[in-house]
């Protein structure tokens, strides 16, 4: 009878134990959870700051250059003759360059860095690691497009007269109004319930600097 008391005596005395121990580690998970929700609120309270300053110093560099080019000699001897640099040109293929130097970082530092192979599914094509991975190729394909823009606008600006230079310039100008109005499109399909479809438009404002590019890029066609 006194072992049978002892073992009984053993058993509550390690179930006792257990569970403190249990507790410990519950305090211990809802501990880091309360720290990593408070890190996750202050990186989300610190975002909008770190973006709307990106944006204003972009601009800066932008208004910056565009004054050094208008300053600059506009004019330059080609064969004997007198050649007019395109300003607007030069100022659209500036704006092209801020934007794709945004495009790039804000994937490649505010996104690329935050997947996880966990949030993908496998599929025929590969592990999640594959599927991620057509993620960053799908992004950058809009980053070829700003990068072959670009190259085109510096190109009739400081090249020589090229014909029909005026009419690609077009076919430019409209694939990107396309681009914006795709922008609007997927933004109206992609609202939840509650969502303010102007208020959304106005936090991804980067519609803007493509009217932008495509204003400059009509101005220079008209010169």
């Amino acid at each position: 009878m006194k072992k049978l008391c002892m073992t009984r005596h053993s058993a509550l005395l390690l179930a006792y134990r257990r569970l403190a121990y249990e507790q410990r580690r519950v305090a211990l998970l809802e501990a880091r959870v309360d720290a990593l929700a408070a890190e996750l609120k202050t990186m989300g309270a610190g975002a909008p700051a770190k973006r709307t300053t990106l944006w204003i110093f972009a601009g800066l560099i932008v208004l910056a250059v565009a004054v050094i080019a208008v300053k600059a000699c506009p004019t330059d001897v080609f064969q004997g003759g007198t050649r007019t640099m395109n300003i607007p040109f030069l100022l659209a293929a500036i704006v092209a360059l801020v934007a794709v130097t945004l495009h790039v970082y804000t994937f490649e530092v505010w996104i690329w860095p935050k997947l996880k192979d966990i949030g993908f599914p496998a599929t025929p094509f590969g592990p999640p690691s594959v599927t991620k991975g057509f993620y960053r190729t799908v992004w950058h394909f809009f980053t070829v497009s700003w990068v072959l823009t670009i190259l085109l606008l510096l190109f009739f600006t400081f090249g020589d007269v090229v014909p029909y230079a005026n009419m690609i310039v077009t076919m430019l100008m409209v694939y990107w109004i396309c681009i914006v109005i795709e922008i609007f499109v997927v933004a109206a399909l992609s609202l939840q319930p509650g969502e303010s479809y102007i208020k959304t438009m106005m936090k991804a404002f980067q519609w803007v600097i493509v009217l932008v590019m495509v204003g400059l890029m009509y101005w220079g066609t008209k010169l």
